[in-house]
């Protein structure tokens, strides 16, 4: 799927948030840095696809 750039590079940094926090034994954040990035792909990537748009 096609993201703009700047999306991709919001991405890479929550990724760099989880595992920062994982690393300092942050469980609060690390569940908070995933909760917030797995609900932005939920309603950007998989949304087409509960409507029956993705193919």
């Amino acid at each position: 799927m096609p993201y703009p750039i700047e999306k991709l590079h919001k991405s890479n940094r929550d990724h760099i948030a989880l595992v920062a926090a994982l690393r300092a034994g942050n469980v609060e954040e690390a569940v908070e840095v995933s909760r917030k990035h797995v609900d932005i792909l939920h309603r950007t990537m998989f949304v087409g696809l509960a409507k029956g748009g993705g193919t």
